[in-house]
């Protein structure tokens, strides 16, 4: 009972963002920048979202600006109203080599990150460039997973 509830409670939202099942990414939520804290690993050129100082979730800095200009179709139809701010978060304090994950955090904080449920492989289709990171070792890429965006 409770799976069916799930499905139906997802599937309803879905429709409400004008989105459908045979799409690469959903909508699910929103959250409050408030307890919430952001570290980038410089090696591996990401950002991570820490939810309670436990729970670590993919941070899609430049996900809307990629997909604006990989999926402009998708962009359109479910992010038009968004505002279209976009910047790196920044280093709080200066860093040893040895440190692996570092706090970062935004000059101009957004007002909320929005959780999307996204196939593995459409967000690496969507972040990597020739010269940023390699694709996110995710175990299957046609499975959808959690990230979070900001949104300002």
């Amino acid at each position: 009972m409770k799976l069916f509830l799930s499905i139906l409670l997802l599937s309803s939202s879905l429709f409400m963002f004008g989105q459908t099942f045979n799409d690469n990414f959903f909508i699910i939520d929103s959250i409050d920048s408030k307890n919430i804290k952001l570290y980038a690993n410089l090696k591996e050129q990401r950002y991570f979202l820490y939810l309670n100082d436990k729970e670590k979730y993919l941070l899609g800095v430049d996900l809307l600006d990629g997909m604006r200009y990989l999926d402009y179709t998708s962009y359109m139809k479910v992010f038009k109203d968004f505002d279209n701010h976009f910047e790196y978060p920044m280093l709080v304090k200066s860093y040893h080599s040895s440190e692996r994950e570092l706090e970062v955090r935004y000059n101009d904080p957004p007002r909320k990150y929005i959780a999307l449920l996204i196939r593995g492989n459409y967000y690496n289709h969507l972040t990597i460039s020739c010269h940023g990171p390699k694709p996110y070792p995710f175990k299957d890429k046609k499975a959808f997973y959690l990230i979070f965006v900001p949104w300002w």
